[in-house]
Parts: C-alpha cells; sequence; structure tokens
C-alpha cells in the first residue's frame, strides 16, 4: 500500500524549526535589538515591546534558513519580554 503523506501548510513553520532549517522564534527574539532599561514603568516597556514585534514579524517573513539569523543583539526583545514578565 503506497500512502502520499503531504504535510499541512501550516506546520511548515514547525517542521522547518524542528529540523533545523528554520530559527525558532525564541532565537529570533534574541536577534532583535533593543535599547531600554529593565526598571522603565511597564507601560515604557510594553511601548518598546509593541515596536521591536513589527522588526520580529519583518525578519521571522524574511529569513528563509537558519542560516541567515543574525547575531544575537546584548539587549533583545527577548529581553524585553523577560522584564515584562518579571
Amino acid at each position: 500500500m503506497n500512502v502520499s503523506y503531504r504535510e499541512p501548510l501550516y506546520l511548515a513553520r514547525y517542521l522547518g524549526v524542528m529540523r533545523d532549517r528554520l530559527p525558532s522564534q525564541f532565537l529570533i527574539s534574541r536577534s532583535i535589538y533593543v535599547d531600554f532599561d529593565r526598571y522603565s514603568p511597564i507601560q515604557e516597556l510594553w511601548g518598546m515591546h509593541d515596536e521591536a514585534m513589527k522588526s520580529f514579524r519583518e525578519m521571522k517573513e524574511r529569513i528563509n534558513s537558519i542560516k541567515e539569523l543574525p547575531p544575537f543583539a546584548a539587549s533583545s526583545l527577548l529581553d524585553v519580554k523577560v522584564a515584562i514578565a518579571d
């Protein structure tokens, strides 16, 4: 019995990450530089987060390979997320 299997479109990114072809969203967020003070008021942190998310979405759409991932930023979107959660 020959069964043909097609990967569902909505799983394409997940499978790309799983197979080390695409960077995870976590790694992309570490590559987005954000200059911020972790002790800034929460509303200011959210504003920086929202602005940085625009760059995140653009980068996520632009990157077609894990090799295209820029170096990690010293102060990143991920750090902003941690400061908000803290």
